[in-house]
């Protein structure tokens, strides 16, 4: 479904649709991922899932439900790591 998804994406991009419609899609795959993902036991759970940029093997992401799988309206533990350390090497050289 992603891949499909991703090729709609690009061709409504290509078609210059309204934004509006764009998210109708966001949404739609913001909501099939959840029902997916809603019994799962690895939940919040930190790990290696195979499926990231795009691609549904060979890339992985730091937890199920992370940005760099669906565009979710946070980042993942890991991800908000990565970001607060990056702020904090820039920030904490300023004092």
């Amino acid at each position: 479904m992603v891949v499909a998804v991703q090729e709609q994406r690009r061709q409504m991009r290509a078609d210059n649709v309204p934004e509006a419609a764009m998210n109708e899609l966001f949404r739609f795959t913001k909501n099939h991922v959840d029902e997916l993902f809603s019994n799962s036991e690895y939940d919040n759970a930190v790990g290696a899932f195979e499926g990231a940029m795009y691609e549904s093997e060979g890339y992985y992401r730091p937890e199920q439900n992370c940005l760099m799988f669906t565009r979710y309206e946070q980042f993942c533990l890991v991800c908000r790591a990565a970001i607060d350390k990056v702020i904090d090497e820039y920030t904490l050289a300023v004092e």
